[in-house]
């Protein structure tokens, strides 16, 4: 069966009402919260998008080049368009990216089930664990402890 979706690489998204889009879908992820996601300094960033085959998007993954990896800064799928292989297939295309010296690396909530079981069957390794600091508690924001993965390159 053919995918109902395709996977498409933007460097800099230059519509205005794409990238509000997508910043309304990071933003239904996280309950209305961007953190992480700011508006300016993505310039340096990739956007991996599924889209369906009327433009649509479905979802995407953010991946930001760091001096010695890739960082998957966000990967987020529509929650009507979840258990279609978007996920995989946007993991998928960042994983190609990777090269010899050039890992990708990405930090995964540990309550984050489905994604902690995709990376291990796609054969992330975890590489270190950061916990929730104490500043984020004495702000009142429950944040979960964060299992850094990478993927080989």
């Amino acid at each position: 069966m053919k995918p109902q979706f395709k996977v498409v690489a933007y460097k800099n998204i230059r519509d205005p009402a794409l990238f509000e889009t997508l910043f309304k879908l990071h933003a239904s992820e996280f309950k209305g919260d961007n953190f992480g996601l700011p508006r300016r300094n993505l310039s340096k960033s990739s956007w991996i998008i599924a889209e369906s085959h009327e433009g649509e998007p479905l979802g995407f993954a953010l991946l930001q080049r760091k001096p010695d990896h890739l960082l998957l800064h966000s990967l987020v799928v529509s929650p009507e368009h979840r258990r279609k292989g978007i996920a995989r297939a946007l993991i998928s295309y960042v994983e190609g990216q990777s090269a010899p010296g050039l890992p990708v690396r990405r930090p995964v909530s540990s309550s984050n089930t489905p994604m902690l079981n995709l990376k291990k069957q796609r054969g992330w390794k975890r590489i270190r664990t950061e916990f929730a600091g104490v500043t984020e508690k004495e702000r009142g924001v429950r944040r979960e402890d964060e299992l850094l993965f990478q993927f080989p390159g």
